[in-house]
This record gives C-alpha cells, sequence and structure tokens, in this order.
C-alpha cells in the first residue's frame, strides 16, 4: 500500500526549447505536467511510495506519461486508459524575462437548460417538453393529394382524446422514437394525444395534472 495517493489530470506540456514566443520557436518540446502528477514523482525522490489516480487518453502522450512516471518509481497501476476521450494538451511559453505564459483552448459552454418536472411531450411541439398542455397540437392534418387545394391539410375534430404516461429520462436523454411512434399512429385514427410524464417513476402528479 502506498503511503500517499495523488489524485488529478495529467497533460502533456508543449513548450520551446529555448525562451522564445512559440510563434518564433523552430521546435517543440514536450513533458508532462500537472501539479498532482508532479507531487507524486516528487515524493518518489524522496523516497515516499506514491500512486497516481488519473485517467488518460489512448494515446501517444497517455502512454508516454504511464513510461515517465512509472520510470520515477511512482505507482501508476491506477491510471485508466479512456478509449473515448484524448489525453489533455497545452501549450506554454518559456520568455527571456523569466515569465511564463499558458496557452489553453476555451470551451463555449451553452447555459443550463431546465426541463419541467411535469409536463407533457409531443414530437411536433416546439421544443417537445412543456408544463402546459395547452400547447399540445391537434391531430396532424390530414392530406389528400386527390382532393382540390383549398381543402387539403385541413385536420378534423379529434374523436377523442387518448392520455400516455411517458418516462421523463428517456425524453430527456432521446430515447423517444417508440413513443413518437405510438402517438403518431392514434393521431392518425383521429384521436388527441396527451402525452404526459413526471420526474422518477412516480406518475402520480401527471396524472393529477393532466388526467384528472
Amino acid at each position: 500500500m502506498p503511503e500517499v495517493l495523488t489524485f488529478g489530470e495529467c497533460m502533456a506540456v508543449l513548450y520551446p526549447p529555448d525562451p522564445v514566443v512559440i510563434d518564433d520557436a523552430p521546435l517543440l518540446k514536450w513533458d508532462i505536467g500537472g501539479a498532482e502528477a508532479n507531487c507524486a514523482i516528487a515524493l518518489a525522490r524522496l523516497g515516499v511510495t506514491s500512486r497516481f489516480h488519473t485517467r488518460i487518453g489512448n494515446d501517444p502522450f497517455g502512454r508516454r506519461m504511464v513510461d515517465i512516471l512509472s520510470g520515477e518509481g511512482v505507482d501508476t497501476s491506477a491510471m485508466q486508459v479512456d478509449a473515448t476521450r484524448p489525453t489533455g494538451v497545452f501549450f506554454r511559453e518559456w520568455l527571456a524575462d523569466g515569465a511564463r505564459r499558458v496557452l489553453r483552448g476555451s470551451v463555449k459552454v451553452p447555459p443550463p437548460v431546465d426541463y419541467p418536472e411535469v409536463g407533457v411531450y409531443h414530437p411536433r411541439m416546439a421544443g417537445r417538453l412543456s408544463e402546459d398542455a395547452a400547447t399540445l397540437p391537434g391531430p396532424a392534418a390530414a392530406s389528400d393529394p386527390a382532393a382540390p387545394a383549398h381543402s387539403r391539410a385541413v385536420a378534423p375534430a379529434p374523436r377523442g382524446t387518448v392520455g400516455l404516461l411517458l418516462l421523463r429520462s428517456y425524453l430527456l436523454g432521446g430515447n423517444a422514437r417508440h413513443y413518437d411512434g405510438v402517438i403518431t399512429a392514434l393521431e392518425a385514427r383521429g384521436l388527441k394525444v396527451v402525452p404526459a410524464f413526471a420526474a422518477g417513476l412516480d406518475s402520480r402528479p401527471a396524472i393529477e395534472r393532466f388526467f384528472m
């Protein structure tokens, strides 16, 4: 059992070997970076047994990191390989005045979306989810190619109403094609469909709001 465990991201650091900006560097060297990995290495050099926990990509950077850490005496048995994501990489400049500048890419993350805990769903509704049953569309308009143009795509009055209880997790996960098929088939028979959902497995809030 190691005396110290460290957790964190280990990244490939690419930098010019001379104190110049990257624009003027004819080549870049690379090493590993990350405070937790550096700490594990420093401890191993001091004779303290250390184990580094992280996740790396199945790529040359990740494999080289394992080799470097193992060569320094760090236990790398807890380093997991992720075949779906690459190892992190960043660029660093070392300037003549001793200053360092780290260049990292930025990812623009859209603001979070609030989804209703209890609501209705329909594949033809804007946003597909709503807390208001009044926003549900009626049966799709029937289109008879043989009918006069002015009489086409006129939706008849619903012949009745059918309530459906759906799983919210399927809707949020985009796994709703089976629901869409049932809704479309019922509407093809002239029925108005009220597909309702509630959070979790307890559908009583949806039943009480939309069907009672």
